[in-house]
């Protein structure tokens, strides 16, 4: 599992403001989305969120667009290494450790 696979664990536990009692695997692009997104725009200027987003398409210029462009490649990417991992039998996903309170 690469590092930002591990680094994105500890953002989808801090949350994005939701509570479940579960994440399943499906939806953990969605809730890191969420999160990342609810830090950048907490955090950043219009013009940092420019420069860290510029090329991305959808062009991202509020929270629901990052959400998705973030969640969609942290997703692809994640699941991936989730889905490899366990079918060479070197992890186990459990969604109810993966959950918000």
């Amino acid at each position: 599992m690469r590092w930002s696979s591990y680094l994105a664990l500890c953002l989808i536990g801090c949350g994005s403001g939701a509570s479940s009692s579960s994440i399943p695997l499906s939806a953990t692009g969605r809730e890191y989305g969420a999160a990342y997104c609810d830090r950048v725009f907490a955090c950043c200027s219009a013009t940092d969120i420019a420069r860290r987003f510029a090329g991305d398409t959808p062009m991202v210029t509020d929270h629901a667009t990052c959400a998705t462009v973030v969640g969609r490649g942290f997703g692809d990417q994640f699941m991936g290494d989730v889905s490899r991992a366990q079918l060479l039998g070197r992890a186990v996903y459990k969604p109810d450790a993966m959950a918000v309170s």
